[in-house]
């Protein structure tokens, strides 16, 4: 019976299942991006239940831009250090997320 529920849109306590879902995205300081770097889509965004979103962060490399962090969730994303790109894919959002991300400068 809780297979049937859930997969009419209630959460297995029997309350429904929100129809969106949040993803935010910002940088580590709060002061909002540097000028040099950028993220896409704009935040906050809006996700039907179940449905995928790409998030995509770029620095400008030629201006000395790179991404120095990343958080998703609270968690370290080690491979996007050092990079001036990073792209991700939330697949089957059934929950709010967070990325949070701090650029730095070489120059």
């Amino acid at each position: 019976m809780i297979g049937i529920r859930v997969g009419l849109g209630l959460r297995s306590d029997g309350q429904s299942a929100p129809s969106t879902h949040t993803i935010t995205i910002s940088s580590s300081d709060g002061r909002g991006l540097a000028e040099g770097c950028f993220w896409s889509p704009a935040s906050p965004v809006s996700v039907n239940h179940g449905s995928n979103q790409n998030v995509e962060l770029t620095a400008i490399e030629q201006e000395g831009w790179y991404i120095e962090s990343l958080l998703m969730d609270g968690v370290s994303v080690p491979e996007a250090t050092s990079m001036p790109y990073f792209n991700w894919t939330f697949i089957n959002v059934v929950a709010d997320h967070t990325v949070v991300v701090t650029f730095g400068n070489g120059m």
